[in-house]
């Protein structure tokens, strides 16, 4: 299926590149009005990635089911899908850009030894997270947990 999403994006892959980079100048210009420093700024958005999936996870894990359970599921479906239309997490891209590195996958990837991280192996270890993460929704809606 993210195989099937690639082609159909790799047609404007020039002006997603453009675009791509044009998006992460303008985080970097932005987090300069905390500071100068891309380093600190890269771990800022870092901690607030890191915030984030463990809000969003324990909310979707925790949260009782109800009308706002279901607001986040569809939160958590729309980061999904931006993950998969940027091709990445973008604060991950952000978090790269700002550190200067490629070795960097996102927290999600942390203690994992990013030599051994192929493109195929990190679509497969999202389409496996996803799965899982689905089923979990899934389980807790159908038994009302």
């Amino acid at each position: 299926m993210l195989f099937y999403f690639n082609e159909y994006f790799d047609k404007d892959q020039d002006r997603n590149k453009e675009y791509m980079k044009k998006m992460m100048f303008f985080f970097e210009n932005k987090l300069k009005s905390i500071s100068h420093d891309n380093k600190f700024n890269g771990f800022l958005v870092f901690l607030f990635h890191y915030l984030l999936l463990f809000i969003v996870y324990s909310l979707l894990l925790f949260f009782p089911i109800s009308f706002s359970y279901y607001a986040i599921v569809f939160f958590w479906v729309c980061i999904v899908f931006s993950n998969v239309y940027f091709r990445g997490c973008l604060l991950t891209k952000v978090e790269r850009h700002l550190w200067n590195t490629k070795e960097w996958f996102g927290p999600q990837f942390f203690f994992y030894d990013s030599c051994s991280l192929s493109n195929v192996m990190l679509q497969n270890l999202f389409i496996c997270k996803v799965i899982f993460i689905a089923t979990l929704i899934y389980l807790r809606i159908l038994f009302n947990y």
